[in-house]
């Protein structure tokens, strides 16, 4: 029987995304501007410093910027992983 694709219905957010994985170093701010839109209510953020998973109520997110609750250093190393639409 032959392989049939389909067009996932719309408003199936699962289906249309993927995880997307940013690294970033020195900064010395406290703003991280991501390359992709992150929708806050139905993106799932994890957000490392340093190798440590921050708590999220030290992080805010609106569109591409992430804001931290505290400035970094040039030798901080953030990883952002989120899951968003394709």
């Amino acid at each position: 029987m032959p392989l049939s694709l389909q067009h996932p219905p719309e408003g199936n957010d699962r289906a249309l995304a993927a995880w997307r994985q940013e690294r970033v170093t020195g900064l010395t701010t406290a703003t991280v501007t991501l390359k992709q839109n992150v929708d806050a209510a139905s993106g799932i953020l994890l957000v490392f410093k340093n190798g440590a998973l921050l708590d999220p109520l030290t992080i805010a997110l609106s569109g591409q910027t992430l804001t931290l609750s505290g400035a970094l250093v040039a030798g901080d190393i953030i990883v952002v992983l989120y899951h968003a639409r394709i």
